[in-house]
Order: C-alpha cells, then structure tokens, then sequence
C-alpha cells in the first residue's frame, strides 16, 4: 500500500515539473521571437551560419574588364581571343569604339601565328594574313537565339592607304540589346564556303 502512494506521489510531482517548466519557457521563446532571433529566411542572429573554412565571397567582376582594349601590337599585352586551330592562328580583338545603345562600335582584328611566344622578351608579335579569301564577323546572342545587323569587314590599312597585313577592321558592330553575345569569326574561301571558325563571349551593357 505503502509503495502505491509513493508511486502516485512521485507521479504527480513529475507532472507538476513538467508544467513549471513549460510556463519558463514560454517568455523565453516569445522574446527570442520578439527579438528577430528567428526570421522567415531560416537565418537567425543568434546562430553562427557561417563554415570556418568557408572562404569570404568576392564581389562579381565587371563583365566589361573580359573586352579591355589592347593596342594589339605589344607582344606582351596580346592575347589568343581567337583560335583557329586548322592554320595554328590567334587573333587578337582590339575595339577601337565600344558600340553603344544608339551608336555601333569598331574593332580591330590582328592575326598572329600561335607559335610564337607573346610574352619572349616583349618582342613585337609577326602579323600575318590568313589563309582565306575572306574574314566574315557576324553576332549572336545564344539566350535568346538570334543575331544582329550585319558586321562590315575588310583589310585594315595603313595611314597612306596601303594595306596593314594580318589586320583586319570590322565597323557597323551593333548590339540590338545588352546581354552575353557571341563575337563569331570566319575565314571563308573564294566559294564561300567556311574553313574555320573562332568565337569569343561579349558582355554588351548597353
């Protein structure tokens, strides 16, 4: 009879600590609510989020430095924009006016064998004329699926007119909208026909 009381006893003081403590609780929880200490984010102020060994995210960088102008004639500051593996060539992309929302750009193209080494002693690169009868430029927006106004493209000359070998200038470049394009070159034959292609991304912010 003994152990039957103390049973109930021992019951009924569990229960009356269970319920001492939920009514502690509650202010707690209803200030850490007031508090902002969770948010509708999932992210609370009161929890560390962050892996140690997480790095610190670094600002995006300005999709307009990847088309910083070159002269296109120090050896030590061209690059390889283009490729056009089926004569080893590169081509160096040299804007000479940024085209704008009202008005189109220029560039320059400079070829150059991919053999020789740009940074060799800051040596002037060798410019050379592709083995082609024709340079075609022509813009693509791949998101969206279509292109833009026809580029103009011919030998680019020299101050007295003559022809500047390995250059190329391309004028009417115009972005209908702002976004990523494509810059596709071509070297086509006399039929037209295509024998090689390069292509490089743009970020138009216009």
């Amino acid at each position: 009879m003994n152990s039957a009381i103390q049973r109930v006893l021992k019951t009924q003081v569990l229960k009356t600590q269970v319920q001492k403590h939920r009514f502690l609780l509650s202010p707690v929880l209803i200030w850490v609510l007031a508090a902002g200490g969770v948010t509708s984010c999932g992210v609370s102020p009161l929890l560390h989020h962050e892996s140690p060994n997480r790095e610190p995210q670094s600002e995006p960088a300005d999709p307009d430095s990847q088309n910083q102008d070159t002269d296109g004639t120090d050896a030590a500051r061209a690059s390889c924009d283009l490729w056009f593996s089926s004569q080893n060539l590169c081509a160096t992309l040299t804007w000479v006016k940024k085209p704008t929302a009202d008005e189109p750009g220029e560039f320059l193209l400079g070829f150059w064998s991919k053999g020789q080494d740009s940074n060799s002693g800051g040596q002037a690169l060798v410019y050379s004329n592709p083995d082609a009868a024709k340079v075609f430029v022509k813009l693509w927006m791949p998101d969206m699926g279509h292109g833009s106004s026809p580029v103009t493209t011919a030998q680019a000359t020299q101050a007295n007119g003559s022809p500047r070998t390995g250059f190329f200038r391309a004028s009417q470049v115009f972005f209908v909208m702002g976004g990523k394009w494509e810059i596709i070159v071509q070297l086509k034959d006399d039929s037209g026909s295509v024998k090689d292609t390069a292509k490089m991304i743009y970020q138009a912010n216009l």
